[in-house]
């Protein structure tokens, strides 16, 4: 059997970054990589006031299938087809920007049986996560603009990896 690196509770350290794993619910789990700082679901405006129920208004600069090819063109073709066409099974992309709509902090969603994200080392989410922070842009609207940071997530649904 092979190995499971990412166990909720603990810190996997690879030599680039380090991601702290744990279990949102009974089927999902969440890493993120230990030096993010802004780790809530809650926004803030400016002036330090919550932003309740804050839904972001900006407009994505990148495309699902823009989303889907980074992802796939960092996986082997190994682990493309353990996961190709996978009912159910996602990847989750929560992301942290700024004021300007690029991405500052990148973590992620996934099954607690992904066949692959679970087994995945740190130093390959790094890499993932860094070409993500180039990919992710967003021109953010008006509103948007008052908030401190815009969080917002995108999701990778494995029955539309070809």
């Amino acid at each position: 059997m092979l190995r499971v690196f990412n166990t909720p509770g603990k810190i996997t350290e690879g030599s680039l970054a380090s991601y702290y794993c744990y279990a949102e619910t009974k089927l999902v789990w969440k890493i993120r990589n230990v030096e993010n700082t802004d780790t809530t679901d809650i926004m803030y405006y400016k002036n330090g006031e919550v932003a309740k129920n804050y839904q972001p208004s900006g407009k994505a600069l990148f495309s699902n299938d823009d989303l889907i090819e980074l992802f796939c063109e960092t996986l082997t073709s190994t682990e493309l087809s353990l996961i190709k066409n996978k009912a159910a099974y996602f990847l989750q992309v929560n992301v942290v920007c700024d004021s300007h709509g690029n991405a500052n902090e990148v973590g992620f969603g996934f099954r607690n049986d992904d066949p692959v994200l679970t087994r995945l080392l740190p130093d390959r989410f790094y890499d993932l996560e860094q070409k993500l922070k180039r990919l992710l842009k967003v021109n953010l609207s008006t509103e948007d603009i008052q908030i401190k940071n815009i969080k917002y997530f995108a999701i990778i649904d494995y029955r539309q990896i070809n």
